[in-house]
């Protein structure tokens, strides 16, 4: 449970960037039923901490590969 803690918000992270806030947009544009919704949201983050072990390594990996990504192209820039 403790390792869930640590790395659910690395998981979370691969699920903000492949749906997660497009989700949550239309979720607050959404008059009716939005109660409905903030379930779905409230179930998909309890899976994502429940399996946050098996998918944070992806998120970390996303952070690396983005990081490296952004000091390569400032590199580049500055020559």
């Amino acid at each position: 449970m403790i390792v869930s803690f640590i790395l659910f918000p690395f998981a979370k992270l691969i699920f903000d960037v492949i749906i997660g806030f497009k989700l949550k947009e239309i979720i607050d544009k959404q008059t009716i039923g939005f109660y409905y919704a903030y379930q779905l949201m409230f179930i998909v983050h309890l899976l994502l901490f429940l399996f946050s072990p098996a998918i944070a390594p992806f998120g970390i990996l996303f952070l690396i590969g983005r990081a490296l990504y952004r000091w390569i192209k400032k590199r580049k820039d500055n020559k």
